[in-house]
C-alpha cells in the first residue's frame, strides 16, 4: 500500500464522513486525556497513546474517536463508492493492525466541515537517511493527481527532525467534489515514521493554521 494513497484515504474519508452519518462517533478507548503541562498551549489538553508511545496536545473541544468505528461507518461506504481508487486503503486502515494510531476531530465550522487530526505510525527501512526518505515522501505526494500547491520545509519538533508539508487535495462525495487543505508533519525517529495530518476546509485554514502548528510542536515520544 503506497503511503501517499493511504494518507489520502484517511483524511479524505474523515473529511467526508466524520460525524456526517447522524450517529454519534464512538470515543477512542486507547487514548488518555491528561491535564496540560507547563509547556502546553493555553486551552489545550494532552492526549496520550500509551501503546504507541506518543502524546500530542489538542484544543479541549476536540474529541478523540475510535478510528476503526469511524472508518467502518455508513458514510465511509459512500465515500468508498465515490472514490473507488481509495477503497482498499480505507478498508486496510480500519483493520486491527492499522498504522492509524490516533484520530481526533474539532467542532464543525460554519461550512459544516469537521476539521481533524490523524496520526499514522509506520516503520521505515533500516538506516534510511533523513534526506532520502523526505525526498521519497515528497515525490510520492506530488504524484497524486488530486494533490496541488505542495509546499515544504524542514523543521524541528521535540521528537526530532521533521518534514512539514502543506497542500490542497480534492475528493468526490455524493453531491459533488470537495477540497481540503492539509498541514502535515512527518517525524523520523530511528526506523519509525510518525505522520501528523491536520485537515480542514479552505475557508477555515487561515483561522486554524496557528493551532495546527502549536499542536504539532507538542508532539512527543513518551517511551
Amino acid at each position: 500500500m503506497r503511503r501517499a494513497a493511504a494518507l489520502l484515504a484517511v483524511f479524505g474519508a474523515l473529511a467526508a464522513g466524520c460525524g456526517g452519518s447522524g450517529n454519534s462517533p464512538a470515543a477512542a478507548t486507547d487514548v488518555e486525556t491528561k491535564p496540560a503541562k507547563t509547556t502546553t498551549p493555553a486551552g489545550y489538553t494532552v492526549r496520550v497513546v500509551k501503546d504507541e508511545g506518543f502524546s500530542v496536545a489538542l484544543p479541549k473541544a476536540w474529541r478523540s474517536l475510535d478510528a476503526k468505528h469511524a472508518l467502518a461507518s455508513g458514510t465511509m461506504k459512500q465515500f468508498e463508492k465515490a472514490n473507488p481508487q481509495l477503497k482498499g486503503q480505507v478498508q486496510a486502515l480500519a483493520q486491527p493492525d492499522s498504522p492509524l494510531k490516533l484520530l481526533a476531530t474539532g467542532p464543525a465550522g460554519k461550512d459544516g466541515f469537521l476539521t481533524n487530526l490523524n496520526v499514522i505510525v509506520t516503520q521505515l527501512p533500516p538506516k534510511l537517511e533523513f534526506d532520502e526518505w523526505t525526498k521519497a515522501e515528497l515525490a510520492s505526494i506530488q504524484k497524486v493527481p488530486t494533490v496541488s500547491d505542495v509546499e515544504q520545509e524542514v523543521t524541528q519538533l521535540p521528537a526530532g527532525e521533521t518534514l512539514h508539508l502543506t497542500y490542497h487535495a480534492s475528493f468526490n462525495r455524493p453531491g459533488g467534489k470537495f477540497k481540503v487543505v492539509v498541514n502535515q508533519w512527518m517525524v523520523k525517529k530511528d526506523d519509525f515514521l510518525y505522520i501528523l495530518t491536520y485537515t480542514t476546509s479552505p475557508s477555515q485554514e487561515a483561522k486554524l493554521r496557528q493551532a495546527f502548528d502549536d499542536s504539532a510542536h507538542t508532539f512527543e515520544l513518551t517511551d
